[in-house]
């Protein structure tokens, strides 16, 4: 029954954590460039920036998901930040892949590309938390590898590295165009 119970609450929150970043995504415009609007929305048409949108979401569900399910935070921590860096990982990886070949042909595969990297992750975070026996052990580390993704994320948004992963081929620029 709990693994039920938390099976569905992924399902629900691969759901959540696209549609709001859905919503999320376009902030930045929506608000005429206000400055709280750059760390959760898209800034440019870039690998990071297209991800960007769904790490909002993705937090607030795992709040969501650990208030109703009373997890033991020291189970629930790791396996949410291995769920986020896989997806990170992925998304990048897939983004790097669609810029390079289909940008601009089809939209649609965009965004089912990025819902089934959501689920996978999820999928991935429900696996962690049922089957791992050890996972506890890495409460600290990951703690400690959130607070490095989080400083790398505020910073890279109005300094972007020159790298392909953070250029915008559409407008031609890198971060804050």
């Amino acid at each position: 029954m709990y693994n039920k119970k938390l099976a569905f609450m992924e399902f629900i929150g691969s759901a959540f954590v696209f549609s709001f970043g859905m919503l999320v995504k376009y902030a930045f415009i929506l608000s005429e460039g206000d400055v709280w609007s750059f760390f959760i929305s898209s800034v440019n048409n870039s690998a990071w920036e297209q991800l960007k949108p769904f790490t909002f979401p993705f937090f607030i569900w795992s709040v969501i998901e650990l208030s109703i399910l009373r997890l033991p935070v020291v189970r629930f921590v790791p396996s949410k930040v291995a769920a986020f860096y896989i997806y990170w990982a992925a998304g990048l990886f897939y983004m790097a892949v669609y810029n390079s070949f289909f940008e601009g042909l089809w939209r649609v595969l965009l965004f089912v590309g990025l819902f089934i990297i959501i689920l996978v992750s999820h999928y991935i975070s429900y696996k962690i938390i049922t089957k791992a026996k050890i996972i506890s052990s890495f409460f600290i580390p990951s703690l400690v590898a959130l607070v490095l993704f989080m400083a790398m994320f505020i910073f890279f948004t109005p300094h972007a590295p020159h790298g392909a992963l953070f250029y915008d081929a559409i407008n031609g620029g890198y971060g804050l165009l």
